[in-house]
């Protein structure tokens, strides 16, 4: 997830401002090349402004459903997606074509070879070009069959989640329950001004003249909040109503949803029907974002509405969330305990639902469907197994990395130049602040992160750097997947190898899932953690799964993502097959000390938002001064990796840490 996240629709760009209109009248009319002059010149100036800035990186994509959009998703196909996917059907094509040609005796007698210096030149590169093709060819042949087939053996590879006991997938669940609440009182600490009641103008209800009273229907208010015809999951809630509160708050802010000449108490009772309706609103969206309508899948999010679905869809995700199998193979004894979570989860979401099962609501259940895999050449595994390496070997080697191994972990070391005492003398490990170790997110290892790492670099050069590196998610040919325990035991291997006792921890994506299993299997390794667009925070919602996994691209970064990152097969089968929501899920008590967490705004994979109020409600609740949240609202997943803006981000994110170290350390 390492690559550039240009928002999807939850979160659309400001549109541009058009230019006022000039006076229809105006004479004389300019010259044709003078205005076409003064356009190019405006078009110059508007991308040197936006270079300068670093927003031509982040506004260069079109969005979804615009013309830009469309036609930058058919070059992005035609010059990138279709040339990989034409390799195998073309090595088969070229094959067939020798065979009918050996077949009907049509094989051309081998040339007599020349004499002269150039003409033997020339016969020398065809036959060499000839046979090189023959050979590449019949390489990605093979391939092909040996892809499938790992792609087969990968797909019926059971996932193997360990059991929860008894009594823990009720525990579990209500703390899951518990978080809706705590994201709509979150959003009241995070944004006070653009609450419910503050924000928005004096609204009537729903398809009528009538104004809002303590009186009015739940019905009335649901209305009021669900905007879109269809269903919205919990996070496209949030950003919606984020959307227009904010642009409500333009307005007159003495104008609010409450009526002015009402009393005090009939204001609070208002107040409180309107975030009672906003709790019940974003708990009917957490259920009914596990489910999909299997004949919409032209929609963005093709949600099944909590009407339509029944008591067997809901023991059918209990099934898998908990028991990690279908329904049918919930064992005999455990049947009483998931009939008493789905009793817990209808209770809890206010809907009485109809005995049965809805056959046209499709239940997510990442790790029992199957793998969304691709082909990929042997030529692209050529790319990024071999020269991706290279270039990363280079840099890191031009930096003063050096390549280690801890257990079956592979990471780069590079020493901290220990800064020199008032005597001279140069500090112990015991003295120097505590390394810094990285975990990349999912895409190309390491090498997107330039920008962030020549900053830590710059600002923290006496301290020892760890680059772990993850293949099974840098599209190579890597099945084994390590367990959370593995790689806990190599992490803390690797810090007490080089004689240090904690670190300061920093993930980015799916590199925040190896920081969650350290702050709860070996805390005492960390000295303080920093989560960048992180995953591990509220995996028993839907977003993470659905936006990664499940979405069909509608914009030109969601098909890359879709296609060379979602869809490669040894990603897809690390995602499908070993990712388990119980195990990688951190909750905020479990942090062991100093926190910083980094979110964007206009995060298309991690529900930003939701992240945003949890945590935040859950700093205010709980009195946590060492877990502070960082919020870049005009930036998406990956964006700090590229373009000036980027580069901004990053040494924001790198003064923030040393700053919480700094005070930490005061304390």
């Amino acid at each position: 997830m390492a690559a550039a996240g240009r928002p999807h629709h939850l979160a659309p760009r400001p549109h541009r401002q058009a230019a006022p209109a000039k006076d229809a009248g105006e004479w004389p009319p300019a010259e044709p090349r003078v205005v076409i002059g003064a356009g190019v010149l405006a078009l110059l100036g508007r991308m040197g402004r936006a270079l300068q800035t670093g927003s031509f990186i982040n506004l260069m994509w079109g969005e979804a459903g615009t013309t830009l959009g469309n036609m930058q998703m058919l070059l992005i196909r035609l010059f990138m997606i279709w040339p990989i996917k034409a390799v195998a059907p073309a090595a088969y094509t070229f094959w067939a074509w020798q065979l009918v040609q050996r077949l009907r005796g049509q094989v051309s007698a081998k040339p007599a070879r020349p004499g002269s210096f150039l003409p033997l030149l020339k016969f020398t590169a065809s036959w060499a070009s000839w046979e090189a093709l023959r050979l590449w060819f019949s390489l990605e042949a093979l391939f092909f069959v040996y892809y499938m087939f790992k792609h087969w053996q990968l797909q019926h590879r059971a996932a193997s989640a360990p059991l929860l006991p008894p009594g823990k997938p009720m525990e579990a669940l209500r703390r899951a329950l518990d978080t809706i609440k705590m994201i709509q009182v979150g959003g009241k600490l995070a944004e006070p001004h653009l609450t419910l009641s503050a924000s928005i103008p004096r609204l009537s209800v729903h398809g009528s003249s009538r104004q809002l009273t303590p009186a009015t229907s739940r019905e009335d208010l649901q209305q009021l909040l669900h905007s879109r015809e269809e269903e919205s999951g919990v996070e496209e809630l949030l950003r919606d109503w984020h959307d227009k509160r904010s642009a409500a708050g333009g307005m007159d802010s003495q104008q609010d949803l409450v009526p002015a000449a009402v009393t005090d108490h009939s204001r609070a009772v208002l107040e409180q029907l309107l975030d009672d309706a906003e709790v019940l609103a974003l708990k009917q969206a957490e259920v009914s974002g596990w489910f999909l309508r299997r004949h919409r899948s032209r929609d963005r999010w093709p949600m099944s509405q909590v009407s339509q679905l029944r008591r067997g869809n809901i023991k059918e995700w209990v099934a898998w969330a908990f028991f990690n199998c279908g329904l049918e193979r919930v064992p005999q004894a455990r049947c009483a305990e998931m009939e008493e979570l789905t009793d817990e989860i209808v209770r809890w979401m206010e809907v009485h639902l109809e005995p049965g099962y809805n056959h046209e609501a499709a239940c997510m259940r990442l790790t029992m469907d199957p793998i969304p895999s691709a082909h990929r050449p042997l030529v692209y595994y050529a790319v990024t197994q071999t020269i991706f390496s290279q270039v990363i070997n280079i840099q890191l080697r031009g930096l003063g990395f050096s390549q280690h191994w801890s257990g079956t972990l592979l990471y780069w070391h590079r020493p901290g130049v220990p800064q020199r005492s008032s005597e001279g003398s140069t500090g112990s490990t015991s003295t120097c602040p505590p390394p810094i170790v990285f975990c990349h997110g999912i895409g190309v290892n390491v090498l997107p992160y330039r920008p962030l790492l020549n900053e830590m670099l710059d600002r923290a050069a006496d301290r020892s750097f760890f680059l772990i590196s993850l293949p099974h998610i840098s599209m190579r040919i890597k099945e084994e997947v390590p367990s959370s325990t593995e790689m806990v035991a190599c992490l803390s291997d690797m810090l007490s190898s080089w004689g240090f006792t904690s670190a300061h921890f920093i993930g980015h994506s799916f590199g925040s899932l190896p920081l969650a299993w350290m702050a709860r299997k070996a805390p005492g390794f960390v000295s303080m953690l920093t989560f960048i667009d992180p995953v591990c925070f509220l995996l028993v919602k839907p977003d993470v799964c659905y936006n990664f996994m499940y979405r069909r691209p509608t914009d030109p970064t969601q098909l890359l993502i879709n296609y060379f990152l979602a869809k490669e097969l040894y990603i897809a089968h690390s995602l499908s097959r070993n990712f388990f929501w119980h195990q990688n899920q951190l909750w905020p008590e479990e942090l062991p000390g100093q926190t910083l967490v980094v979110l964007c705004g206009l995060d298309s994979i991690v529900p930003t938002h939701s992240v945003r109020r949890y945590l935040t409600s859950y700093k205010q609740r709980c009195r946590v001064s060492s877990l502070r949240v960082l919020w870049f609202p005009d930036l998406g997943h990956g964006e700090i990796n590229f373009g000036p803006v980027g580069e901004a981000a990053c040494v924001r994110i790198v003064s923030e840490m040393l700053q919480l170290e700094a005070e930490a350390a005061k304390d």
